[in-house]
């Protein structure tokens, strides 16, 4: 039988993957329970099984999860859901399930659909067979152009997507918003090697895989540390495949008494308010979600020049740029930054462009709109 909505504005289905600790996962969270609060039936539906929820969901937000290992596997369960969930606008996140959805909808009876890209495809798949990059690039030009809006969370992310095809009236950019969350922690921090550290502080809030690039902040810290004789210690907070590779470098480095690796943290606000410098070493960043993280807290930002941190730190006294892949510059540019003094009003005041309320009004917005066609 088929739900029906009563008393809300509109029911609106966020499709991600899981709900993991990502950039991607951690902003819907926070639009899901934005947009409840305005008046919006909201459900996550997820590919994966849905096991701990260590983001701030909301309970009356509705989750369920397809109970598959791989997207190719949830093809006919995602056309299911369609057929027996009624819903207003469906808003798929990430490629290839913004492609599955376009799909599923395509068999099942029309309805309105939101596709959001978090990182820059081009580079994400760079990689890959041509033979792979043409089904890709195809998938793109035919599905998203299908789709009622196509949201791209930054202008390089947007830049891509319209030289894969998809029409500049479909595609429109929507920066993902910061989490408000407490900066202390009541049961008391752990880490204490690195918490009550008097010299340099460094933090870095990533998932551990290849694009991330933190291989080039080892080998930075490594510099800082051996070559500029800096008295520095790095928390790394986040989880991800590469972590015990990670690991094992530190260790063959010579530098794992200086760099701890925390895995994941529910709220990781109360060591970045420790931090003195927050460092982004990603070889390519679709927007950075840990960036705007950092500003709201008023904190010292160093990352790689890449595509969204350049439109976040747009401006001189925001933070500092270092060029990707270049592991001297990275430690050089960090030593430049622990010399300095934010002006911290600044950086508030530019948090402020990317707050829930900010972003929020300007998904409604976009949901109306599609309603009313």
């Amino acid at each position: 039988m088929k739900e029906t909505s009563k008393n809300f504005k509109k029911t609106i289905v966020f499709f991600l993957k899981d709900l993991n600790m990502g950039g991607a996962e951690v902003f819907i969270v926070q639009l899901s329970n934005y947009l409840l609060g305005k008046n919006y039936k909201v459900k996550i539906l997820t590919v994966s099984g849905i096991k701990d929820l260590p983001h701030h969901i909301d309970k009356r937000i509705e989750l369920k999860s397809l109970e598959k290992n791989t997207t190719r596997e949830a093809i006919f369960e995602l056309l299911s859901f369609f057929r027996k969930n009624d819903f207003d606008i469906f808003v798929a996140n990430v490629w290839p399930l913004t492609f599955l959805a376009s799909l599923a909808n395509l068999f099942s009876l029309r309805k309105k659909s939101i596709l959001i890209e978090h990182g820059v495809l081009s580079k994400n798949f760079e990689n890959e067979s041509s033979f792979f990059k043409f089904l890709h690039n195809l998938s793109i030009l035919v599905f998203h152009n299908l789709s009622s809006k196509v949201i791209a969370v930054s202008n390089a992310i947007k830049k891509d997507l319209i030289k894969k095809g998809v029409s500049q009236k479909k595609i429109t950019t929507i920066y993902n918003s910061f989490r408000k969350l407490p900066t202390t922690n009541e049961s008391g921090l752990s880490f204490a090697d690195w918490t009550d550290f008097s010299g340099l502080k460094l933090i870095s809030i990533a998932n551990l895989k290849p694009e991330k690039n933190l291989f080039s902040l080892l080998r930075a810290q490594e510099i800082l540390q051996n070559k500029f004789n800096v008295k520095t210690k790095l928390l790394v907070i986040g989880d991800g495949p590469e972590k015990e590779e990670l690991k094992a470098a530190a260790f063959k480095m010579q530098i794992s008494e200086n760099v701890i690796f925390s895995g994941f943290v529910n709220n990781p606000y109360p060591y970045l308010n420790r931090a003195d410098i927050l460092v982004l070493s990603s070889e390519n960043e679709g927007f950075g979600i840990s960036i705007i993280e950092g500003l709201s807290l008023g904190k010292t930002i160093v990352s790689t020049n890449c595509e969204g941190p350049s439109e976040i730190i747009n401006e001189k006294g925001l933070g500092f740029l270092c060029r990707k892949n270049d592991d001297l510059d990275l430690a050089k540019t960090i030593l430049l930054a622990s010399k300095s003094s934010p002006d911290k009003n600044k950086l508030l005041l530019r948090s402020k462009d990317f707050s829930i309320e900010n972003i929020g009004a300007q998904y409604e917005d976009l949901l109306e709109e599609i309603s009313a066609k």
